[in-house]
C-alpha cells in the first residue's frame, strides 16, 4: 500500500542539503540498504520500519512506498538490466519482486517465516535478471527472477553464519560472499552456485562486512569489523595488503568508476560523531578525505550507475545522496 501520511512526511522533510548531499528523511527506523536503478532515476531504501521507499531523484519525492513486509527490510536491489524491477527482502526470509512503473508486486519468490532463514543481502547480475541473496545462516541462493525459479542453493560456507554481503563480478560470471566469523571470502560460479575459490585471511577471523570488486577482474577490496581495509589479488588466496583505517567497525565499501577512490562507511564507537565516509586511495590505503555523514552507523551504500553519486543509508533513519563531483 502507498501510505499517504508517510509520503507527506517524507516529502516535507527532503529539503535538507548539507555537505554536498541531499537528505531523504521518510523512514521511522534504521535504514539498512539502498540501491540505485540502472537508469539513475530512482533510489530504493529498506528499513527496520518494515517499509521500502522508492525515491524519484529529480523531484526528491517518494513515488512508491512498499509496506508489505512483516519484518525488517535488510536488503533491496534494483535490476541492472530493467530499471523498473526491484527486489526487496526481509529478516523473515520473504523475497518479493516489484514493478516500479506499475507500482505492483510481480512475484513472491519466497514467503516469510519468522522461524526461517532471513535475507541479509542481495545483488542482481549485470547480464540478466538473475538475483543472488545472502542468508542469515551463511548460505546463498541464486534466483531466475523472470521465471521465478531457484537456480542454486548452497550449503552454509561461512562459519557462524551471516552472508552479510553478496556481489556479482562485473562480467556476471562469478558471485562473491562475505560475512562469517571466519575472515573468509567465498567465490562461486554464478551458473550453478558451485565454489570456485575460497579466500582466507590467515591473520584475522574478523567478520568481513562488505566487498568492492575491481572491474578488470584482477582483485577486490574488503572491510571488516576491526576497521581494516584489505586488498586481495585474484591470483592469491590470502590478502595482498592490509590497512588500518579506523578504530571501530567499517561496514560498507564502494569503488569509484575510475577505480581511483574507495568510499568506506565507518562507525563511531558509542558516539553520535564519527559515523563518516572515508575516501581512500586504493593504491596505498591513505585516507585522502573524511566526510561527516550521519548521526549513527552507516549500513547501506551504493554507487550510481554513472559513478557521479553515492547513496548512504544510516541507523539515524536517514538516506543521503552525495555528489561526488564536488
Amino acid at each position: 500500500m502507498f501510505g499517504k501520511l508517510s509520503v507527506f512526511i517524507a516529502t516535507l522533510l527532503t529539503s535538507l542539503v548539507a555537505w554536498g548531499s541531499q537528505a531523504y528523511l521518510g523512514h521511522s527506523y534504521e535504514v539498512h540498504s539502498v540501491s540505485f536503478s540502472n537508469d539513475g532515476r530512482y533510489l530504493a531504501s529498506g528499513s527496520g520500519d518494515r517499509s521500502v521507499f522508492v525515491w524519484d531523484l529529480q523531484s526528491h519525492d517518494p513515488v512508491f512506498v512498499i509496506e508489505d513486509h512483516k519484518r525488517t527490510v535488510y536488503a533491496v536491489a534494483f535490476s541492472k538490466v530493467n530499471p523498473n524491477i526491484l527486489a526487496t527482502s526481509s529478516s523473515d526470509g520473504e523475497l518479493a519482486i516489484w514493478d516500479i512503473s506499475l507500482k505492483t508486486k510481480v512475484h513472491t519468490l519466497a514467503k516469510g517465516d519468522v522461524t526461517g532463514n532471513g535475507i541479509l543481502s542481495m545483488d542482481f547480475s549485470p547480464k540478466n535478471n538473475n538475483l543472488v541473496v545472502g542468508l542469515m545462516g551463511g548460505e546463498i541462493e541464486i534466483w531466475d527472477v523472470d521465471s521465478a525459479q531457484v537456480i542454486a542453493r548452497t550449503k552454509a560456507h561461512h562459519v557462524g553464519g551471516f552472508a552479510l554481503s553478496v556481489k556479482y563480478s562485473p562480467e556476471g560470471k562469478f558471485i562473491y560472499s562475505t560475512g562469517g566469523a571466519d575472515g573468509v571470502v567465498n567465490k562461486y560460479r554464478s551458473a550453478d552456485g558451485s565454489i570456485e575459490r575460497v579466500f582466507q585471511d590467515p591473520d584475522s577471523s574478523a567478520p568481513i562486512w562488505d566487498i568492492a570488486i575491481k572491474r578488470n577482474g584482477d582483485g577486490f577490496f574488503t572491510v571488516n569489523s576491526l576497521g581494516e581495509l584489505i586488498a586481495w589479488d585474484e591470483n592469491s588466496e590470502t590478502p595482498e595488503r592490509r590497512y588500518k583505517i579506523h578504530d571501530y567497525l567499517a561496514q560498507s565499501i564502494e569503488l569509484s568508476k575510475d577505480e581511483s577512490r574507495l568510499f568506506v562507511g565507518v562507525d563511531a564507537f558509542n558516539s553520535e560523531e564519527g559515523n563518516n565516509i572515508k575516501i581512500i586511495d586504493p593504491a596505498n590505503g591513505n585516507v585522502t578525505a573524511e566526510i561527516p555523514a550521519h548521526k549513527n552507523r552507516i549500513r547501506g551504500m551504493d554507487l550510481s550507475p554513472d559513478g557521479s553519486k553515492l547513496a548512504t543509508g544510516s541507523w539515524d533513519f536517514s538516506v543521503k545522496i552525495w555528489d561526488l563531483s564536488l
